[in-house]
C-alpha cells in the first residue's frame, strides 16, 4: 500500500502518494519500516517486562526487511576531491585536504598533533574516533608531503603540542576569537 498522504479531516478521501517505483524507493520504504518495526517491538518489549502482555512470541516471530540498511559506498573521483576543496573556505581547506588524504572523519583529524605524524613509517596516528579505537593511518606519497609541510616548525615529542589542524578549524569557526 503506498504511503498516505497528510489530508485535511474535511477531505472525503483518504490521499496516498505514489508507489515507488524505482528500486532506490523501494529500498527507502522498506528502511523506514524496519525503524518503525524497531520502535515498536521495543515498545512491546517493555510492555512483556511489565507484564503488561502475555506474551512476546508475536513479535519475536516478525522480521525485519534484509539489506536496506546497507551503506552506498562511494569514492569521489579526483575532480570532485579537487572541487570540493577549492570550494571550501580558505581557512578549511588544509583539514578538508586531511580528510581526504587519510579518510578519516574531520573530528578525528582535527585531534591530530604534530607528535601523531610518523614520517619514518609514513603514517599518523589517529586517537579513539567513533570506533573507539585507536589506529594508524597508512599515508601515500601525497600524503606524506602534506603531513610533512603542515608538523614543520612543531616541537616533536612534547604532550603539549596542540593539534595543529585544529587551530586553522577553531580559526574559522570563531575568526573574531570567542570560543
Amino acid at each position: 500500500m503506498p504511503a498516505r498522504k497528510r489530508t485535511s479531516r474535511f477531505a472525503k478521501k483518504q490521499q496516498f502518494r505514489d508507489k515507488p517505483v524505482s528500486e532506490d524507493g523501494k529500498r527507502a520504504r522498506k528502511s523506514t519500516a524496519n525503524r518503525v518495526l524497531t520502535v515498536f517491538k521495543a515498545i512491546l518489549n517493555k510492555a512483556y517486562e511489565h507484564e503488561l502482555a502475555k506474551d512476546n512470541q508475536a513479535w519475536r516471530k516478525v522480521k525485519a526487511f534484509r539489506k536496506v540498511d546497507e551503506p552506498i559506498i562511494r569514492f569521489l573521483t579526483e575532480s570532485e576531491s579537487t572541487r570540493l576543496i577549492n570550494a571550501s573556505q580558505p581557512d578549511m581547506r588544509t583539514l578538508v585536504k586531511a580528510a581526504l588524504l587519510t579518510g578519516d572523519r574531520c573530528s578525528e583529524i582535527a585531534g591530530i598533533q604534530a607528535k601523531d605524524f610518523n614520517p619514518e613509517n609514513g603514517s599518523v596516528f589517529i586517537n579513539p574516533g567513533k570506533s573507539g579505537r585507536d589506529r594508524h593511518v597508512p599515508l601515500n606519497r601525497e600524503g606524506m608531503a602534506f603531513f610533512s609541510e603542515l608538523a614543520a616548525g612543531f616541537v616533536w615529542g612534547q604532550v603539549s603540542v596542540v593539534g595543529f589542524l585544529q587551530i586553522s578549524a577553531c580559526e574559522c569557526a570563531c575568526p573574531d576569537g570567542r570560543q
